[in-house]
């Protein structure tokens, strides 16, 4: 007997799921961003698909999910792909602000410090 009930909420719990997955591909697009090799660049998001994997089977045993379907998988993808065209640019946005004060802030002690040592050598 083939059972739907439940399935658009499941749906809807995958893509969730995907969308927080989403931040995960994040942190590895900033690690691909130091790797010149190719082929290097493939590693991060292989494990950043492991794990997303192994999170996957965690999430689905404790809501009790029943056996794995297309529509799961599709729904993790596709959160992970709604994250990038939405939640991905305001993060960058807030991510860059911070970044920005941040550098101002490490110039001001860079540039205190090196008053302070030029001080204390005599030169001024």
């Amino acid at each position: 007997m083939f059972v739907s009930g439940g399935q658009f909420y499941v749906f809807v719990a995958t893509l969730a799921f995907g969308g927080a997955c989403g931040i995960l591909f994040s942190i590895t697009s900033l690690i691909k961003i130091k790797l010149d090799n190719i082929f290097l660049r493939i590693i991060p998001d292989l494990v950043a698909f492991l794990i997303t994997a192994f999170l996957y089977v965690l999430y689905s045993k404790t809501l009790c999910f029943p056996n794995i379907r297309t529509y799961m998988v599709v729904g993790v993808i596709l959160g992970i792909t709604i994250y990038f065209k939405s939640f991905h640019f305001l993060l960058a946005k807030c991510l860059k602000v911070l970044y920005n004060k941040y550098c101002k802030i490490y110039n001001k002690i860079k540039s205190n410090l090196k008053t302070r040592n030029k001080r204390e050598d005599g030169r001024i």
